[in-house]
């Protein structure tokens, strides 16, 4: 149960650092290398 918690909460986070990447290419800003950090994170899920 812990572990649900926990994955749960990786994901939330997960899902507002998506959104504030968004917001950065809306603005223009390169966000590749970023990209690529989350992909790696969301793997290891």
């Amino acid at each position: 149960m812990y572990v649900d918690h926990s994955r749960d909460a990786i994901e939330s986070a997960i899902a507002l650092t998506k959104d504030s990447i968004e917001e950065f290419k809306a603005e223009g800003l390169d966000t590749a290398y970023l990209d690529d950090q989350l992909g790696k994170l969301k793997s290891q899920l």
